[in-house]
């Protein structure tokens, strides 16, 4: 009986937490400058191992709820990024030229997946703070942002020239 109204507990705080994370995010804005090696460090298996064997069971669960923490902070401005990815994507999307609106129409796609991931991430995180001991991997994330970035990158120029020839 407890067990099951800890889960029940869980997955509302964690629906609650999903639902907080979309909201968050919904307003216009820049790209956040992102340390994705610092993340990498974070959630890197091989340090949380060394973590795990040198200190003591009670400095290791603190230690690692700080670097979840941590980590959170950069997945949502991966989630924040991607966000403002998609908006962009939409924009180049109305682009007369149709080699942008594809592109668009891409940086849209991919930034969403990128984002849902990021929010995926979001939430093993979460439940890793709750308890530490539990093996994730939100690491993942970090590659689809990167192929997501490169793309709103090369978008970004010709989207900005579309704008500029319509206001003009």
């Amino acid at each position: 009986m407890t067990f099951t109204a800890i889960l029940i507990a869980s997955g509302v705080v964690a629906l609650v937490f999903f639902l907080w994370a979309l909201r968050r995010d919904s307003g216009a804005g820049e790209l956040k400058p992102l340390d994705l090696e610092a993340f990498l460090n974070l959630v890197d298996k091989g340090e949380e191992d060394y973590l795990r064997a040198n200190l003591p069971a009670s400095v290791f669960r603190k230690v690692q709820r700080e670097r979840l923490r941590a980590a959170s902070e950069y997945v949502s401005g991966v989630a924040h990024n991607a966000a403002s990815l998609m908006r962009q994507g939409e924009v180049a999307r109305r682009s007369s030229d149709p080699r942008t609106a594809e592109a668009g129409q891409r940086l849209v796609n991919s930034a969403s997946q990128v984002r849902l991931r990021a929010l995926l991430a979001q939430a093993r995180i979460f439940f890793g703070v709750l308890l530490p001991g539990v093996r994730l991997n939100p690491a993942g994330v970090v590659e689809s942002y990167r192929q997501v970035a490169d793309l709103g990158l090369k978008l970004r120029v010709p989207a900005e020239q579309e704008l500029r020839s319509r206001a003009g």
